[in-house]
């Protein structure tokens, strides 16, 4: 899965991409919304990307492993 995956949450994409690229997360984020499938996703895919083994070279996706 990869961020590009979740079109109407692009400001909160792109929030963790420049916090993540700065190595700087912060400690809790707050989901909100009413979608709450998009948003157990949407944290499902952030857990992905912080526990990826094999990271890609550029970006900030998953690998899926």
């Amino acid at each position: 899965m990869a961020w590009a995956d979740f079109p109407a949450m692009t400001d909160a994409t792109d929030i963790l991409r420049r916090s993540m690229e700065r190595g700087r997360l912060g400690h809790a984020y707050i989901l909100n919304g009413v979608d709450l499938g998009a948003l157990e996703a949407f944290g499902l895919n952030l857990a992905k990307v912080l526990n990826c083994m094999e990271p890609p070279l550029e970006g900030h996706d998953c690998c899926d492993e």
